[in-house]
């Protein structure tokens, strides 16, 4: 990933993270966060499970490998790179954008949790959820 790719993912997420402690975030009991992508025709719900459990975010290169798995695994959810067929490619590029723009909410409440209270962090689940509507 490119310096400029990695430091326009950081402010992204930093000026994320200012809206986020404003806002409250969806949340499982158990702390799970979960990001959903707006639903493609004829499909399910895919979904994947992004740990973050050996990541340490209070530092840029772990909020920065989050992003990455985040990205990787919004594409895989909505089929960005297995379409051929113009129009469904067009949907799953949508889809990709929506999935990946709450992700990055979700993201950025993972990190301030992180940065904000360490001793919660290390009890974190670990875990985003990263699912096609």
């Amino acid at each position: 990933m490119s310096m400029v790719m990695k430091n326009a993912w950081t402010a992204l997420a930093l000026v994320a993270i200012a809206t986020v402690t404003t806002q409250a975030q969806a949340q499982n009991a158990d702390g799970t966060i979960v990001a959903t992508g707006r639903r493609l025709a004829d499909s399910e719900h895919p979904t994947i499970l992004v740990s973050y459990a050996d990541l340490n975010l209070r530092n840029d290169a772990g909020a920065n490998r989050l992003g990455s798995r985040v990205r990787n695994a919004a594409r895989q959810v909505c089929n960005v790179e297995d379409l051929q067929i113009p129009t469904l490619a067009v949907q799953s590029r949508a889809c990709y954008r929506t999935t990946l723009d709450r992700a990055k909410q979700d993201v950025a409440f993972a990190i301030e949790r992180a940065r904000g209270a360490p001793q919660m962090a290390n009890n974190d689940a670990g875990t985003l959820i990263v699912r096609r509507q």
